[in-house]
């Protein structure tokens, strides 16, 4: 599992497409943290390889959650699950 800013100073969408290129990088449940969160945010995310894509600020128990189920997570299809701290 690898939790990605994707601000920065190398982009986390780089960073995925570059784990998804290696064989090994198949199976890795990829999730996007980010600032923006707007639907075309999102579809980029997921275009270039995210399982999830989270928009800060998030609520840390919900992390927690999906960090705990991580390992099925990759198999699922991304979902837009809202962590925000406005959702405690």
């Amino acid at each position: 599992m690898s939790v990605n800013e994707l601000g920065g100073r190398e982009s986390g969408h780089e960073v995925a497409k570059e784990l998804r290129r290696e064989p090994w990088g198949a199976d890795i449940c990829l999730i996007a943290l980010t600032g923006w969160g707007g639907d075309d945010d999102r579809r980029r995310a997921i275009g270039v390889g995210f399982d999830r894509h989270l928009t800060k600020p998030i609520n840390p128990a919900a992390l927690e959650e999906l960090l705990a189920t991580g390992a099925t997570a990759a198999a699922a299809p991304m979902q837009r699950t809202d962590l925000s701290e406005s959702k405690k």
